[in-house]
Formats: C-alpha cells, structure tokens, sequence
C-alpha cells in the first residue's frame, strides 16, 4: 500500500468539495479542479498557507467551468503563453504573462496567484497529424468540412478513433512529455521559487496533466519510480466516487469516442512512462535538461520543496 514518505507534509487537509486532492510534498499538493470548493474547504487551503495553484487547463476550459471559483476570490489570475524558443532560457519565468484577473484584496500581502498554463493546446497539433496516413489526412480534411458546415464534432471523434485510443494513455502522458516541454519547464519553474510555496497544481480531475508533472517533481525528489506510480494510481481512489462523471467528461471532449481506460490511473500506466523517459533520455533528469529544466534547476527545486 501507498505510504507518505519523510518529505511528505503531516498537514494534509481533508477537503469534502475537491476530488482527489492529496499530497506531493511537504510544499506541494495535486487535485482535481476547485472550481466548486466550499468556503470552508478554502479555509483549509488558507491554514497550509497555500500561494499557488498551478493550473493545466486552457484559459478557455477555467473559464468556462461551472462553479464560484471561491479560492480565486482574491487570487491574481496569470495566462502563461510558452512561446517558441523559450526553453533556451532559465534565466527567468520560460514564459509570457497575460494577467486575466487581479485581486480585489485590499491587503495584497498574502494574496494567491493561479498560473493556467494550456499543456494540451495547439501546439500539440502539427506533430500528431503527421502520424496520419494519406488516406487518414483525406477523411480527417472531409470530417473537418463537414465540421464547419454542421457545426459538428466528427473530426474531433475520428482523431480520438484514429490516434488516440490505439495509442493509449501511457501514450497520450509521453505526448504531454514530447510536445508540452516549455509548458512543463515553466510549471517547474514556478513551483521552485521558494516565494511560490505552499502550492497546488491541477487540471480537471487532478489525473492526467497533474499525473505527469507530480510524477516529474517526485523523481527531481529521489523517489524510485515504483514509489511514483504507486502514488500515480491513488487517483483511481480519489476518482472512485465520480467515475462515471470522468469518463463523461473524458468522453465529450472527443464527441464520445474514448476509451473507458482513459478514466483509470493503473500503476503500470505510470511505469511505461517512466520506463519511455529512461529508454530515450537516460534518465528523468536528463529529459528534463532536454527541455530547458537544468540540472541547477532541478536542484533548487528541490532544495525548495525539502527544507
């Protein structure tokens, strides 16, 4: 069974409105969305002293989410655009900041910020049509006419059908890793600065983005990797309550045509991922160096969410 290890928080506050939240550090927590927390459970965040969430949502997806949004009250609220070239510098947040909402507080000491930073964007894109064969380039063109005639999603399931699902979410984790570097360089780099902690990283059900950067944090941290997946799959009990309600939410993203075992959090997911990262770059840490993370980086990061 999972156990919290020495550089694990004692203070692990017991939120009744936010899935599947827990902790990855003495200093750094993952859950789901907290679109919906409770007053009371936004009291629980103000008591670990958290300044930060990380959030790995589109603008577009945190903007239209259903909720109050009570822990952003009074919380400034960044976009972080990872523009091209960007990971050729550490000297300095990997990204460009649109400030999208400012805090009403009167005392400003204290205040949180949000940092939503799109690890699914478009560009993804490019490099994961060129997997299409010519005659699935044909179909993906004609889907996408229909599309913008009807106003429908087909083109959105014929992808799921063609490139996702055959991959699998090991897959889709190793695309976030290949494709998502800067926006994952400018995550880590948020979470190193000691003036950023405690703090709190999610995406919509705290598994899949969250999954990929916890698991990043906790190997800059020493952890073997089995520790890792081990604390990867928890989420398949912090998500037992809701199941149904992910795979609803996974599934209309792609117009219902995903997999049901894009909803579960399997231990030998996480390890075929790591397994990917140590096969191809020798190491987590030299991945990470690959993508503007460097190895003074990663030792401040870590010195920070230690001490």
């Amino acid at each position: 069974c999972f156990k919290m290890s020495s550089d694990q928080t004692q203070l692990e506050p017991n939120l009744t409105s936010v899935r599947n939240f827990r902790p990855v550090s003495k200093k750094l927590y993952r859950s789901a969305n907290q679109d919906s927390i409770s007053a009371e459970d936004v009291k629980k965040l103000e008591k670990v002293g958290l300044k930060t969430v990380v959030d790995f949502r589109s603008l577009k997806d945190y903007q239209r989410a259903r909720g109050d949004k009570l822990l952003d009250k009074n919380a400034n609220v960044f976009y972080l655009k990872c523009p091209e070239g960007s990971v050729e510098t550490t000297d300095g947040l990997p990204a460009e900041i649109q400030v999208i909402r400012s805090s009403t507080a009167q005392e400003k000491v204290g205040v949180r910020q949000r940092y939503v930073i799109n690890f699914l964007g478009n560009h993804m894109l490019p490099k994961m049509v060129k997997r299409l064969s010519v005659f699935q380039w044909v179909a993906m063109v004609l889907y996408l006419a229909v599309d913008f005639v009807f106003s429908s999603m087909f083109s959105t399931q014929y992808f799921a059908k063609t490139l996702v699902n055959p991959a699998g979410l090991a897959a889709s984790y190793i695309d976030i890793l290949e494709l998502s570097g800067r926006q994952i360089n400018a995550s880590l780099y948020i979470l190193s600065q000691p003036e950023n902690l405690p703090a709190l990283v999610n995406c919509a059900i705290g598994k899949d983005r969250t999954g990929v950067v916890s698991a990043l944090v906790l190997a800059v941290l020493g952890h073997s990797d089995e520790y890792i997946a081990e604390d990867y799959a928890r989420s398949e009990e912090g998500l037992k309550e809701i199941r149904g309600k992910v795979m609803q939410e996974i599934a209309s993203k792609f117009n219902y045509a995903m997999d049901e075992s894009f909803a579960s959090a399997e231990k030998e997911t996480m390890l075929e991922v790591l397994r990917h990262l140590k096969t191809k770059y020798g190491s987590v840490s030299k991945y990470l160096e690959t993508i503007g993370f460097s190895s003074s980086d990663q030792d401040r990061l870590r010195e920070t969410m230690t001490e």
